[in-house]
C-alpha cells in the first residue's frame, strides 16, 4: 500500500470518529449527568453512614419540601429494614413504613425516590408502543375507536408480560 492510500484511509477514519462523537453528543440528553446521580437512591448508598448529597437532584426535579426530604433521607438509615438487597423492594418498604404513632415518617422521601427511579432512560418503550399501534391500527382498521385500540394493546402487553401468546396453534 502506498503512502497516499494510507493517508486517505487515515483521514477517512479520523473523520468517521469525529462525526461519531458529534452524533453521540447530540443523542445524549443535556441532563445526563444529573440522571447519573439517581444512584443516590440505590439502597447501598441510602444506608451508608456518609450519604451522598441529595439537594442538587431534588432541585433539578423541582421537588417541593426539599428540607423535609433531606431530613428524611438522613434519618432513613437509622431504621432497620428487611429489604436491603433490592432497591425497588427497599423503597416500597420505606413507602409503607409507619412509626408507632401511625405516621408515614418517610413518605415524601420514598415518593420522590420511586418517581425518580421510575423515569425511563430512553424512549425505546414509547417507540415499541407506537410500533404496536401501527400493527394493530392498519388501513383496514382505520376507523377503530381509541378505547378499542387501548383494550387490544392492553391485552397484548398483558399476555406478553405473562409469557403467553394470543395466536392459536394450528
Amino acid at each position: 500500500m502506498d503512502m497516499t492510500a494510507e493517508s486517505v484511509i487515515r483521514e477517512c477514519c479520523t473523520n468517521f470518529i469525529i462525526e461519531l462523537v458529534k452524533q453521540l453528543k447530540q443523542r445524549l440528553p443535556d441532563n445526563f449527568e444529573i440522571l447519573r446521580q439517581t444512584d443516590i437512591f440505590a439502597v447501598e448508598n441510602v444506608l451508608k453512614f456518609k450519604q451522598p448529597h441529595i439537594v442538587a437532584i431534588l432541585e433539578f426535579f423541582k421537588i417541593s419540601k426539599i428540607a423535609d426530604v433531606e431530613r428524611q433521607y438522613a434519618d432513613v438509615r437509622l431504621c432497620t429494614w428487611q429489604n436491603t438487597e433490592n432497591t425497588l423492594a427497599f423503597w416500597l418498604e420505606v413507602l409503607a413504613y409507619r412509626d408507632s404513632a401511625g405516621n408515614q415518617r418517610f413518605y415524601e422521601l420514598a415518593s420522590v425516590a420511586v418517581q425518580i427511579l421510575s423515569l425511563p432512560w430512553s424512549n425505546a418503550d414509547v417507540e415499541r408502543v407506537f410500533s404496536q399501534v401501527n400493527l394493530v391500527k392498519s388501513k383496514l382498521r382505520n376507523g377503530m375507536n381509541l378505547n378499542t385500540l387501548n383494550s387490544i394493546l392492553s391485552v397484548r402487553y398483558g399476555l406478553n408480560r405473562n409469557d403467553k401468546c394470543c395466536y392459536i396453534a394450528s
